[in-house]
């Protein structure tokens, strides 16, 4: 995620690739699940997705944190810290801007629009997303300004311990919410999605990655392939792991959402930590990825939800084939990423949103 700042940018380039295609395997995925029809072994593939949000999480995390720690003043970092809020903040409020059309839309065809519905709406986008997807924008917002606090003023090993807890309570209500059906824990986290929808947002899924990214920007890292392969191995080994926990859930317990699972967390380390080990000369192109990689995030719901729901005749079409229309919404949302980054470089309310 790119901010202004109070520094020089050191340009990670493996990381901005990597971004870049998280993001198409994210809207790969969303348009698999909800549009499409492929065979059974693409979809198994799509669903490694659950791999992104924790990467963009730590991605995030980490150039945060490598920008702050290089700042001499206690002043300083708060201003820096102030400026990515702000900055988190207002493309939030932006994006949900765009996607309140919509929703206004919605409201008026299901003949719903009235003062508690629209209570209701901003209660949601408080407590957790305004809308599908952009819900990383807010989660993000929380997760930095808490971890940016638990490390101003705690040791690492104390929140170590927070993290790992905050992880688990995601976990049992997310991923691993079986093993407590039909008891108390289980009424208890239904009364807690009541009340904030999920547990996996910036606080008990964010700050665990965030703070890992924070860790990571402790390293003096030097890429190598060396170092490559040290990482390489064991990120293969666990994201076999995080494959074969998805099969166990699946088949014994019937559990799909498999983004906040144990696994996962290992991968995410591994996979960071060999990306960043990749030695990437620096071209423009990869400033391109940066910055397509938070466009394609948070703009995808245009195409797979808000497009198709107010003119279905155009996309039932367009998307009539499954393989078109992967292509076609990946292409959609590029395109539409790409104008508003040229848009950008003379609107400045643009330029907030990227």
């Amino acid at each position: 995620m790119s901010t202004s700042s109070l520094t020089t940018r050191k340009n990670y380039c493996s990381l901005d690739i990597a971004k870049f295609f998280c993001a198409i395997l994210i809207i790969s995925s969303h348009f698999a699940s909800e549009l499409g029809d492929f065979p059974t072994i693409i979809d198994y593939g799509f669903s490694l997705y659950v791999i992104a949000v924790p990467f963009f999480f730590c991605c995030s995390g980490f150039l945060f944190f490598k920008k702050l720690f290089n700042l001499p003043t206690k002043e300083e970092k708060k201003k820096y810290f102030v400026q990515y809020e702000k900055r988190i903040w207002t493309m939030y409020g932006l994006w949900t801007a765009v996607y309140f059309i919509h929703v206004v839309y919605d409201w008026i065809v299901d003949k719903e629009l009235g003062v508690v519905v629209v209570l209701k709406y901003l209660y949601r986008c408080i407590v957790f997303s305004s809308y599908s997807t952009i819900w990383f924008l807010p989660a993000l917002g929380v997760g930095v300004a808490i971890t940016y606090f638990l490390v101003m003023k705690l040791k690492k090993k104390q929140i170590m311990v927070i993290a790992v807890l905050l992880y688990i309570f995601s976990m049992f209500g997310y991923t691993y919410r079986f093993v407590f059906a039909g008891t108390p824990i289980e009424t208890f986290y239904e009364i807690y999605c009541e009340f904030f929808v999920s547990s996996r947002n910036g606080v008990f899924n964010g700050v665990p990655f965030i703070f890992m990214g924070s860790l990571i920007a402790q390293k003096n890292i030097i890429p190598s392939m060396k170092g490559f392969f040290k990482y390489a191995i064991p990120a293969g080994v666990s994201l076999g792991l995080v494959v074969v926990e998805a099969f166990v859930l699946k088949l014994k317990f019937n559990v799909t959402g498999m983004d906040v699972g144990v696994f996962i967390v290992a991968f995410t380390y591994f996979f960071i930590m060999t990306v960043l080990h990749l030695d990437i000369k620096e071209n423009k192109l990869w400033i391109w990825f940066r910055k397509l990689s938070l466009l394609i995030f948070v703009s995808q719901r245009i195409f797979l939800s808000a497009l198709p729901d107010m003119f279905p005749a155009v996309f039932e079409k367009i998307y009539a084939n499954s393989y078109i229309g992967l292509v076609a919404v990946i292409g959609m949302t590029i395109t539409f990423s790409v104008v508003l980054i040229l848009l950008s470089k003379k609107v400045k309310i643009i330029r907030k949103m990227i």
